[in-house]
């Protein structure tokens, strides 16, 4: 699935190359993990999406 709200990737301040892809999020201990175009890894409580 597509995580609602992702953002389009962003060039980098010191390149111009984006990433081709996301990896998918992950859900492992009741939190949804993912990463944003710039390597930033996140998670937010599963029980709460909203929080998204």
């Amino acid at each position: 699935g597509t995580a609602l709200a992702q953002t389009r990737p962003r060039p980098a301040a010191r390149t111009d190359r984006v990433v081709a892809e996301l990896a998918a999020p992950v859900v492992a201990d009741g939190k949804v993990f993912g990463g944003a175009p710039d390597g930033t890894v996140f998670g937010v409580d599963g029980r709460h999406p909203e929080d998204w």
